[in-house]
């Protein structure tokens, strides 16, 4: 739901056709009315039982469900400058900050957890948190959700690879799933640190973004082809396609990478777009 909310946003954006902030009220008190009333501030998770490193049962609120929701939420504020939505935000970023557990690799960085059960060192959903504190800090002015979040990209890029990437798991729990790469998850990151960027403009945060840009464009496209891995196209999959469409529609302001989406437009409308709908996978039989 919080996706559809962004979707109607962009449509609103485009468009500015009040119908689709008809849908946008629709479905941001859909959400107030479903978030999760055991935990501090607003808050949503997956409405099924999943098995990650542990187990987590359905309705756990989830930092990527969440600050989802949150960055839609301080959008349609920042377009319709409607305080509701920006309440909204804030009582987001309270889940996070006094739900979530957070580690402290130093004074200087730290890392939020998936959900409240767990303990795991994530940096795709850290860095989604981190841009999104700054974003609304930056709004509210408060130093506070400003320090939280510059401090949470300075533990994920601080574990930036040589090559521009960086790993799912954080470097002491890398064992979970060694060395794991992405086109999806990269994507998050690369637009992610896109957004920290643009709030911090200081180099460091720069240099990160376009370093793990290059590593994105040289390793995820190739030939016409998306690479759900930097090694294989396969399992040709409709999150992977998709979110390479948005991450390059998302950080290039000038048109500088316009071949890139196109070239992922066309992979995805050639292979997973099928009598008026979309395939979710294609997988390759055999070795």
């Amino acid at each position: 739901m919080g996706l559809f909310l962004m979707t109607y946003l962009n449509l609103y954006e485009i468009e500015k056709d009040s119908y689709y902030l008809k849908k946008i009220e629709y479905i941001s008190n859909w959400l107030i009315n479903n978030s999760n009333r055991n935990y501090k501030g607003l808050s949503w998770g997956y409405p099924f039982n999943w098995n990650s490193v542990i187990y987590i049962p359905k309705n756990t609120p989830s930092s990527i469900a969440s600050v989802t929701i949150g960055e839609a939420f301080l959008r349609i504020y920042n377009t319709t400058k409607n305080e509701k939505y920006l309440s909204y935000a804030q009582e987001i970023s309270k889940f996070l900050l006094s739900e979530l557990n957070i580690f402290y690799k130093n004074e200087n960085e730290l890392c939020f957890s998936y959900t409240p059960l767990d303990e795991f060192q994530v940096h795709n959903i850290n860095l989604l948190n981190s841009a999104f504190l700054l974003e609304l800090g930056d709004v509210l002015k408060d130093e506070k959700l400003m320090d939280y979040g510059k401090k949470a990209a300075n533990f994920s890029i601080s574990e930036q690879n040589e090559d521009g990437s960086i790993y799912y798991w954080s470097r002491v729990q890398n064992k979970y799933n060694p060395n794991h790469l992405d086109i999806y998850h990269s994507g998050f990151e690369i637009r992610s640190l896109h957004r920290i960027q643009r709030v911090l403009n200081e180099s460091r945060y720069e240099k990160a973004f376009e370093q793990y840009k290059k590593f994105y464009l040289r390793n995820y496209f190739e030939k016409g082809q998306i690479k759900i891995r930097p090694d294989t196209i396969y399992p040709i999959d409709i999150h992977g396609c998709a979110e390479a469409i948005n991450c390059i529609s998302s950080i290039d302001e000038n048109k500088e990478y316009k071949n890139y989406a196109d070239m992922a437009l066309e992979f995805t409308l050639k292979n997973l777009f099928y009598k008026g709908q979309f395939i979710y996978k294609i997988i390759k039989k055999g070795k």
